[in-house]
């Protein structure tokens, strides 16, 4: 071997084994070369919970536009209906029943996802995005039909709460002194669930689906009641109250009540 080779051999072997103090604070993990320790697949931390949906049976067969049932409202008894006595040696009158024709149209709910070739490819080796993408998709379905069994309704409107009254006493509170506005809406579980303190009070939103179409969903809240006004000195306490002229169930505008659902839950990839 070259002489000058086996002596740099050498040299190095002895910075390996005794390094330099500046050698060995060249690289550290500032500098980045570093591996990623990236947990497979990806964590679902998510709310999940559908105990209605899970407990509803899954009847298929449905055809046409709606489903329809004869319903027995109320079994009536002869004589006066709570009271059973009979004369001894005799037979009671014969009860009766109250009845009705019902019907009900199906509904679409639905939900979509999507994933591009490129997304499916590079995301080898971590998790398979196809199968993933549909096991999420399908529970963000029953999600949406827990809450369409809990709280859907396609009948009854909101009316427009009365004025509130407004009233303010007591001492020690923190609002300041001046004269306060006050409107309120009456929200649907769905409204509720809709709005927020930052994002205000849900009404419409407009929405552009998979195919391009549009369509408009109501917020769950009803219209806007008149203002009241109530002036409030430092450290009083300010109190409104209101009520609705109708059922506080429903939305502005009707949408799906508790009946049979046509599913709609398509990933394209």
């Amino acid at each position: 071997m070259n002489p000058i080779t086996q002596e740099s051999l050498e040299l190095m072997k002895g910075a390996l084994a005794k390094p330099d103090s500046q050698l060995a604070k060249s690289i550290s993990i500032a500098t980045g070369l570093l591996a990623y320790d990236l947990q497979a697949p990806a964590k679902n931390l998510y709310p999940f919970v559908t105990p209605l949906r899970n407990i509803v049976p899954r009847v298929g067969g449905g055809v046409g536009s709606a489903t329809n049932w004869r319903q027995v409202n109320a079994i009536i008894g002869s004589g006066f209906d709570a009271m059973g006595w009979v004369p001894e040696g005799q037979r009671s009158g014969q009860m009766s029943y109250s009845t009705s024709n019902k019907t009900s149209s199906f509904v679409t709910i639905g939900e979509e996802d999507a994933a591009t070739f490129e997304a499916i490819s590079a995301g080898r080796q971590f998790e398979d995005i196809q199968a993933q993408m549909a096991f999420r998709l399908l529970r963000k379905m029953m999600l949406k039909e827990e809450m369409a069994i809990l709280a859907g309704n396609a009948s009854l409107m909101l009316g427009t709460p009365s004025t509130p009254t407004l009233s303010a006493s007591g001492a020690g509170a923190s609002l300041p002194a001046a004269t306060y506005f006050v409107k309120v809406v009456a929200l649907t579980l769905e409204g509720y669930q809709n709005s927020s303190v930052l994002g205000g009070v849900a009404t419409t939103k407009a929405v552009t689906g998979a195919d391009g179409k549009s369509f408009t969903l109501s917020g769950g809240s009803s219209n806007i009641s008149a203002e009241a006004s109530q002036a409030v000195t430092l450290g009083q306490t300010q109190s409104a109250r209101s009520r609705a002229r109708s059922p506080m169930l429903g939305t502005s505008r009707p949408q799906a009540a508790p009946r049979p659902f046509r599913e709609s839950r398509r990933s394209t990839a």
